[in-house]
């Protein structure tokens, strides 16, 4: 008699706490699905240009570093905290004659004692194709001397309000002294939220590297 009570009130707890389980299942379920929804909401983004860095014209150093000369850097009596303000083209090929597609505008700090490192800000203005008017900005750890360095993209404006991702940034050619030309892979997502956004991913322009008109449909 006393074994029947007790399976009793076992079954009884048990039955208890069913609602508590299959309510979170439920919520796991959700969680799990939130950050794929969040990801089908995301359109894909490609840029790529190149930058022309010009010491002296379009990239003016504006604080000197107290510090020693960096052990490190090229020649040219380069110190640790030296700041440069930039207003950079960018072209579509590698050539200044190339078709102009934006501005680089932002700044660079010597900020590695030993290594050659600077550390970039920028917002690159886009004066050309889908994204015409448009910014997107970029921040990161530039180690000059690697052949390819990886930034990344924190932000921008317009069509790409919301543009998160990474840019590959490559030395593309050194033209004397003072210039320098840098390739730009710019790989990023934004909110496909809007119509207009749909719309100017099926018109590709060189300055957008997904040019495959159908792939940028499928991507959407």
């Amino acid at each position: 008699m006393s074994s029947s009570c007790c399976n009793a009130k076992g079954n009884g707890k048990h039955h208890h706490y069913y609602p508590f389980l299959a309510a979170a299942a439920v919520i796991t379920f959700i969680l799990a699905a939130v950050p794929a929804a969040s990801a089908a909401r995301r359109r894909p983004v490609r840029l790529h240009f190149y930058m022309h860095d010009i010491a002296g014209e379009t990239a003016v150093q504006v604080v000197k570093g107290s510090g020693p000369l960096h052990p490190s850097m090229p020649p040219g009596g380069r110190h640790f905290g030296d700041t440069t303000v930039m207003d950079d083209l960018l072209t579509e090929g590698p050539s200044m004659e190339s078709k102009a597609v934006g501005r680089a505008q932002g700044s660079y700090v010597l900020a590695g004692l030993v290594d050659p490192v600077v550390v970039v800000t920028m917002t690159v203005k886009i004066t050309d194709g889908p994204y015409n008017g448009s910014t997107v900005v970029i921040a990161g750890r530039d180690d000059v001397l690697a052949e390819v360095r990886e930034l990344a993209v924190v932000g921008g404006t317009g069509q790409l309000r919301g543009a998160s991702g990474h840019v590959l940034w490559r030395t593309a050619e050194v033209l004397g002294a003072v210039h320098y030309v840098l390739e730009l892979d710019v790989y990023a997502t934004v909110p496909a939220t809007s119509s207009a956004l749909r719309l100017h991913a099926t018109n590709a322009t060189p300055i957008d590297a997904g040019g495959n008109k159908e792939t940028m449909r499928n991507n959407i």
